[in-house]
């Protein structure tokens, strides 16, 4: 019946509440089946008053009291349901987000933030109704028609029969039919993460797709992808109309067929009246949790679609480091940092990113870091930062294994600014205390002056308080990495990793972060890695990658006499590739 283990395990921290819910939801079965006879004997009492001795009064009151215990048992078994089935998915979303933590950007930066936000959101919250809802209809699919069965066989042995041969083909039915309708809402769940992922980046670059004249065309784009996601959702939504009018007719059917054997036999008088009439009305609650399973089902299956999705990511592995043991260092570590045929390669491919890697970062040092595209140069950059972990070599922080030093210890002496840097959604000063929470204004101004900042920040509107947008939407390239380059400020790093900082820059904007550069750079360990030749000039060391291979070693002009890789891109491009 469609019981993903992995998502029962997630319940089991729960299961008090939803055990609760059911066990209440079943006391709500047995009232109904009390309700079904207190009102057949009621009926007999007013309509055939000979054939009962005993009061109408006490089985109307009896009536009423077993009305009033089943709503009371039903509301507080949702209640339950519905407080473990959000617990269940606050805990998931939280683990999610632990898990996505520590894949670090080595994975994320791969994946479209909209395919990412709307596995965290609408995936996580679309298990709603597989928790409090489908889970526990499960349980009560299996245990409410046995007691009817029980309490009818005595009485009517033929219904009884009837029913047992008759109850289980809805769930066949649904079986049958709920192949299909997962297999459709998997296609729509996908198609909503494709829809999501691509409105979310066309929001964020709306600007510049009107400056470059291509928004009709995304919006077409947009529009096709609307259209695959409504048509399958029609798909679904026909399938599962159609999956209630097959469940529907069957419930109907079987009940018109007990109600027509029960008529006969009370014709000719084989069955008292009492009793037929308690069949009749106990015959729709035998079958109403089995067709209630089915419309739970459907309204479940978005979440079982979402959960193979979340599940992939969960089941993502962490690259785990070798076990060594932990330095307890307090202040920012130093020295050199070497790597020693470092070696990584991606799962699922045959070329190594990085091939026998063995070269030394200097301490208080600028290199750089080239080559052209997919050469390895995040990877090494990735590795040093530790978001991703050496499967052959070793990388050393003087005279320390890298991953003998406390990865919180580590991450607080590097700082990592990537090509296009995190600009979060608030106020200037918001996105610089990211790095410093309890940084106070004079500060901050501080952190500005040092990247020529804080000039334009001052005569803002609300100067620090000023919101800057979803993404810096209110700032340029240049000023975007300034303020990032103010939070390295603000965290004062011994080590400092950059990802082609002047990439999306202008020459001006580049120049003027060359000045910066020379002030941020002072005293600290830099891997910068660069693709123009004005960022190269300050580097003290230059690392040549070519094919995950370390080709070259030396400063510019060393490597521009030898002739090698770099001067033939040089020669090639006027720059590098």
């Amino acid at each position: 019946m469609y019981m993903d283990r992995r998502l029962l395990r997630l319940a089991v921290p729960l299961a008090g509440f939803l055990a609760g819910g059911i066990f209440l939801a079943v006391l709500g079965g047995g009232t109904t089946i009390l309700q079904a006879l207190f009102f057949s004997r009621f009926v007999a009492g007013v309509f055939l008053p000979q054939s009962s001795q005993e009061p109408v009064a006490r089985w109307l009151i009896l009536l009423l009291v077993v009305v009033l215990l089943r709503g009371m048992f039903s509301f507080f078994s949702d209640w339950l349901n519905a407080i473990a089935s959000a617990r269940i998915r606050a805990r998931l979303r939280e683990r999610l987000f632990a898990h996505l933590f520590r894949l670090g950007p080595a994975y994320t930066s791969q994946r479209p933030a909209g395919e990412v936000v709307t596995t965290l959101v609408e995936g996580v919250d679309a298990l709603e109704g597989y928790f409090s809802q489908y889970l526990p209809q499960v349980v009560l699919s299996a245990l409410l028609p046995l007691l009817v069965l029980a309490t009818v066989f005595p009485l009517d042995p033929l219904s009884g029969v009837i029913l047992a041969l008759t109850g289980p083909l809805i769930p066949v039915f649904m079986m049958l039919i709920g192949t299909t309708g997962e297999r459709l809402t998997r296609r729509q769940f996908g198609a909503l993460r494709r829809l999501s992922a691509v409105l979310l980046d066309l929001l964020q670059g709306l600007r510049t797709l009107k400056e470059l004249g291509r928004s009709r065309e995304q919006a077409q784009r947009v529009a096709r992808l609307g259209e695959e996601y409504r048509r399958i959702t029609l798909e679904v939504l026909r399938l599962t109309f159609l999956s209630a009018l097959a469940l529907e007719w069957l419930g109907t059917i079987s009940t018109a067929l007990i109600a027509v054997q029960v008529g006969l036999r009370l014709l000719y008088g084989h069955l008292e009246f009492s009793q037929a009439f308690f069949v009749l009305v106990i015959a729709p609650d035998f079958y109403l949790p089995l067709r209630t399973l089915g419309l739970r089902f459907h309204a479940a299956m978005n979440g079982i679609s979402a959960a193979h999705k979340i599940f992939e990511v969960l089941e993502q592995p962490v690259w785990e480091e070798k076990p060594l043991p932990a330095m307890r260092q307090t202040a920012p570590v130093r020295g050199d940092i070497r790597l020693e045929k470092v070696t990584f390669t991606y799962p699922g491919r045959e070329q190594p990113a990085l091939n026998q890697i063995t070269c030394r970062i200097p301490e208080g040092k600028v290199t750089a870091l080239v080559g052209r595209s997919g050469s390895g140069k995040s990877t090494l950059a990735h590795l040093i930062l530790r978001f991703l972990t050496c499967q052959e070599g070793d990388i050393w922080m003087g005279d320390l294994p890298l991953s003998s030093i406390p990865l919180e210890e580590w991450r607080k002496a590097c700082a990592w600014v990537p090509q296009r840097p995190t600009i979060l959604f608030g106020s200037v000063a918001d996105n610089l205390r990211f790095a410093d929470p309890n940084a106070g204004e004079e500060r901050l101004q501080w952190a500005l002056e040092q990247v020529h900042l804080w000039d334009w920040v001052k005569h803002l509107p609300q100067g620090l308080h000023t919101p800057v947008g979803e993404r810096g939407a209110q700032l340029s390239g240049g000023q975007a990495q300034r303020l990032a380059l103010a939070r390295v400020m603000l965290r004062n790093p011994s080590c400092l990793v950059l990802d082609e900082p002047t990439s999306h820059l202008d020459l001006v904007e580049e120049a003027l972060l060359q000045q910066v550069f020379l002030r941020l750079f002072e005293g600290r360990t830099v891997l910068l890695i660069a693709h123009r030749l004005p960022i190269l000039r300050i580097a003290d060391q230059i690392l040549v990658l070519e094919k995950g291979n370390l080709e070259e070693t030396g400063n510019l002009d060393e490597l521009l006499q030898r002739g090698g890789q770099l001067a033939q891109w040089v020669r090639q491009y006027g720059g590098l590739a």
